[in-house]
């Protein structure tokens, strides 16, 4: 009975997410998947062979960090489909279902005392809510747990088919994106310690893998994908930029600070510090309290428990350790520990920009390591900790709707009287391009600037990445596109996609009364003379 109802709750929280995500416009990356997919329906034994332009000009995709697995997986989604909205978000609730139900089933397996409510948590988070995109960000939380999952039944079933299927599933992973390779030392120290040595050979299945992948990358392009994907350095300013976006999603952070200082005082403090946000939301959105201002304050807040919270969890794992001793690397706590750990070393060394995408695959295991904190706090810590995730994934959930919405409306509503011998061009990326494309529009590129003409038309949007325009093309502006802000962007993420895009001097999200973005309607008043 308490398993059914279990199951009966995953699927309730699921189909709200579904729900959120379903018609959401292509946003972000989404458009570079989808132009990958359709050249893999065309091209299935070439995949990385396609050229998108994704910065100034079209490239190979091989250039970029992903192998293409996923790109095979919305290609054959769209075979059938076609580029529709709603059953191309299916293929992420798929693996938005399995992120619930292998997190769900981790949260058995160590024995929480309160599961529904760690579901929950996790489900609304707001990193889990807004990045149910076509990226593949859902779908490698969900094969990173599978393979925990995997791991810990292995271990507590002491059966090897568990640690198989755990290597199958990482392999899988690894195919989408490299992020999960820290998964290989979990996999490989779990059956070190397990002294069952034999098992070693699981990991010949990630390993030949990425052989057989690395070979075909040489016999194409001379070298393999992976080993190109250098590492992007670790600065203070990154590090600042990691803290900020952690601390942007890290709602449950009130439960690790309660229990290392608990009592009546700390408890008024946390309400204290709820009350006065919710204080500064009518004044921020009135405008009696500048935006920038309160902009800056919520960064350095967001960075500040970022910090709080990455020192409560290295404080937790080091008083484990020197309480159990050995004891402590046979339990279960400590393998969600060691892959929060190398999947955080991961993203800090190898992640160009940080994002809530990424944050979003440390979110399951930081809410597990906690669990024996939400059952020491109060019921009151504990029913504001579900608000404040509730009612912040939905905001950050919905504005993000509203925000990929503008592009493809702009698309739509933008209408130009073109003649025969004028073209449209477009500048900008994300799911503006996507739409674009849709609409017979051709792509600004660099490499073919001799191509346009006077008299032809450029459509700019203002805060999107973008191409260089020319300097020298001479534009006369005829019109332009927008949309009034309103109270379902007020929770915004739009500054630049801050929820995309997240660095040491721009919070994740803020309160914001600005416009969406502004499409500009350009004409060619002098065609380039090189």
């Amino acid at each position: 009975m308490k398993r059914t109802s279990n199951i009966g709750l995953i699927v309730f929280l699921w189909l709200i997410l579904t729900a959120i995500n379903i018609n959401k416009a292509f946003h972000m990356d989404d458009a570079f998947h989808l132009e990958a997919a359709r050249w893999i329906m065309e091209n299935p034994t070439q995949p990385m062979m396609a050229k998108i332009n994704w910065g100034d000009f079209a490239a190979l995709i091989y250039e970029e960090n992903q192998p293409p697995l996923l790109f095979y997986c919305i290609a054959l989604f769209m075979s059938f489909f076609g580029a529709d909205e709603v059953f191309l978000h299916l293929l992420t609730a798929i693996f938005c279902f399995l992120a619930l139900y292998y997190f769900h089933r981790i949260a058995l397996m160590l024995h929480v005392a309160k599961p529904k409510m760690l579901l929950v948590l996790f489900a609304f988070n707001p990193a889990l809510v807004v990045n149910q995109n076509l990226m593949t960000d859902v779908p490698i939380l969900a094969i990173a747990l599978s393979v925990i999952y995997f791991l810990l039944k292995g271990k507590a079933t002491n059966q090897s088919r568990y640690y198989v299927l755990a290597a199958i599933s990482l392999s899988i992973g690894l195919l989408i994106k490299y992020t999960l390779l820290p998964l290989v030392v979990v996999i490989f120290v779990a059956i070190l310690l397990s002294g069952h040595y034999k098992r070693l050979f699981v990991l010949l299945i990630p390993a030949l893998i990425l052989l057989a992948w690395s070979l075909w990358n040489i016999s194409a392009f001379g070298e393999a994908h992976l080993a190109g994907r250098g590492s992007a350095g670790v600065t203070w300013y990154k590090i600042k930029g990691f803290m900020g976006t952690l601390g942007s999603m890290a709602t449950f952070v009130i439960v690790f600070f309660y229990a290392n200082w608990p009592g009546k005082i700390n408890q008024y403090i946390i309400y204290g510090f709820f009350s006065l946000f919710v204080l500064a939301v009518p004044f921020v959105y009135t405008g009696l309290l500048p935006e920038a201002k309160f902009s800056a304050l919520l960064n350095y807040t967001f960075m500040a428990i970022g910090f709080t919270l990455s020192v409560l969890v290295l404080k937790q794992i080091a008083e484990r350790v020197m309480k159990e001793k050995f004891y402590y690397f046979q339990s279960r706590e400590f393998f969600i520990a060691l892959s929060l750990l190398g999947m955080t070393a991961f993203i800090l060394l190898f992640a160009p920009v940080h994002a809530t995408r990424h944050i979003l695959l440390l979110i399951p295991f930081l809410i597990l390591l906690g669990h024996t904190y939400f059952a020491k706090a109060t019921n009151a810590i504990n029913r504001l900790i579900v608000v404040v995730t509730i009612v912040l994934g939905l905001l950050l959930g919905i504005s993000d709707w509203v925000y990929a919405d503008f592009y493809r409306n702009a698309s739509e509503e933008i209408a130009i009287p073109q003649h025969h011998s004028q073209t449209i061009w477009s500048v900008g990326h994300w799911g503006w391009q996507w739409y674009s494309l849709e609409k017979g529009w051709q792509l600004y590129d660099t490499n073919n600037e001799a191509s346009i003409k006077k008299g032809d038309f450029i459509l700019i949007p203002k805060n999107i990445s973008k191409q260089h325009i020319n300097p020298a093309l001479r534009l006369d502006t005829l019109n332009y596109y927008t949309e009034e802000p309103n109270l379902l962007t007020f929770f915004s993420g739009k500054h630049f996609a801050s929820m995309y895009n997240t660095f040491a001097d721009k919070p994740a999200w803020n309160l914001s009364m600005q416009p969406i973005d502004t499409v500009f309607v350009c004409r060619v008043r002098e065609k380039l003379v090189k």
